[in-house]
């Protein structure tokens, strides 16, 4: 049995592309819409790299239950109908 230790979901702008036009990992400071990841504890980034907002910052959004497809199909109804992700996926970022 596998289970995941480390993950991360991002979605924002590609910046770079190589000869074959397939997405290369970009500079840090690339712009994103949204990233949840384990990296340094669970957390996630809003529209920006920086700050890293933990769970006790966000109000309405488990982070530890969004499952891959629940942030592929978030993005496809952002990306269809250009909804804000706070939106689409119930939060709010305590003291914005």
């Amino acid at each position: 049995m596998s289970r995941r230790v480390q993950w991360a979901y991002h979605y924002g702008c590609t910046e770079s592309v190589d000869k074959d036009g397939k997405a290369e990992r970009g500079s840090p400071d690339d712009p994103l819409d949204l990233r949840i990841d384990t990296s340094s504890g669970l957390h996630m980034h809003y529209q920006k790299h920086e700050p890293h907002y933990r769970q006790e910052q966000i109000d309405g959004l488990e982070l530890k239950s969004i499952e891959a497809i629940d942030f592929i199909r978030a993005v496809l109804r952002h990306r269809k109908h250009g909804e804000d992700f706070s939106k689409i996926l119930g939060f709010k970022i305590k003291g914005a």
